[in-house]
């Protein structure tokens, strides 16, 4: 049943304080009367008077400190910034303005460059909208914060094997060393490694960005480092593999993301991928695209003979991961791929 009584009180409160603060007739005689000399004469007096820049009114603050609002505004000679998140949580500009070193004219103080800063903020703008867009899905509450891996239970229909055993067959790097044991590159590796991602694959993530990368071909709002496709590899060392590889890979140079998202396509970049690893390992030197990834640890699995170990781990540097790919190598093994 509906109260009315708290709310017609309420109401009623609420008359009275407007009531109460309206002004007095003698209040708007005296401000009817009054001249535009004193008008202007009391605006004058405003110490915090507004004079429609974007430098701060709390005029009478900065003389207390002892500064002008000419030196204010000289000391400003890094930028006012309007930043944003990434997709790593790390705050980005997405547009600035910056005050020239020398000492400001009057024009100076307030001759800001609004146009181009709109027009970084209007591209800012598009690219959070964007970016928003391209991972949009019709997704419940429980589901956003619960993902739903659509491919999980179904993850053969997403791994081509043909295409894994010939991707095994043309980087020598992975040929000479397939076979069973110790010191040796399970055949069913890239399998396995693509199989894991395939299980994991996210709802309103992953087919955001794939989707994101099937309309536009490009990273330019997802990042370099997003994962996408069956095999979820970063498009850094997608882009970077093409070039690389250029006989195993140059098909796919004119387009290589979307070419990416193919099932029968994904294989020879993971192919790729462990083959540029392994020349680094041959080499003894350091891969200078690795970032964050643990190199001591995937030299340590190579020099005990764990080839499988050493390359899953270049691929996800987490030890969980390496046991999760080798659970997918049984599997595999068991299905009889």
């Amino acid at each position: 049943m509906a109260e009315t009584n708290p709310s017609d009180k309420g109401d009623r409160q609420n008359l009275e304080q407007i009531e109460n603060a309206a002004p007095s007739t003698s209040d708007i005689l005296q401000a009817r009367n009054v001249s535009s000399e004193q008008v202007e004469a009391a605006w004058a007096a405003n110490p915090d008077r507004s004079d429609g820049s974007a430098t701060p009114r709390n005029r009478s603050l900065l003389a207390k400190q002892g500064e002008s609002l000419r030196d204010f505004v000289d000391k400003q000679n890094a930028s006012i910034e309007l930043t944003e998140r990434d997709e790593f949580g790390q705050e980005v500009v997405i547009a600035a303005r910056v005050m020239q070193a020398k000492p400001s004219t009057n024009k100076q103080l307030i001759a800001y460059d609004l146009q181009d800063v709109q027009k970084q903020l209007n591209a800012g703008t598009k690219k959070i909208g964007t970016f928003l867009e391209c991972s949009k899905q019709s997704l419940t509450s429980f589901e956003a914060g619960n993902p739903i891996y659509p491919h999980l239970g179904k993850e053969d229909n997403f791994v081509s094997y043909s295409a894994c055993r010939l991707a095994n067959s043309e980087y020598p790097e992975l040929s000479k060393r397939i076979g069973v044991g110790k010191g040796h590159i399970d055949k069913h590796l890239i399998a396995a490694t693509i199989r894991l991602e395939v299980a994991f694959y996210k709802q309103g993530v992953d087919t955001g960005q794939d989707k994101y990368v099937q309309e536009h071909g490009q990273d330019d709002c997802i990042g370099q480092t997003v994962s996408i496709g069956p095999a979820q590899m970063q498009i850094r060392h997608i882009e970077r593999l093409v070039k690389e590889f250029p006989v195993q890979l140059g098909k796919f140079a004119l387009d290589p993301l979307r070419a990416a998202l193919k099932v029968e396509n994904a294989p020879h970049f993971v192919g790729g991928y462990f083959a540029e690893v392994i020349q680094h390992l041959d080499r003894g030197t350091k891969p200078d695209y690795i970032g964050g990834l643990d190199w001591a640890g995937v030299k340590k699995f190579w020099s005990e003979g764990d080839l499988n170990a050493a390359l899953i781990y270049a691929y996800n540097p987490k030890e969980d991961h390496v046991a999760s790919v080798k659970n997918q190598l049984k599997t595999i093994q068991l299905k009889g791929f």
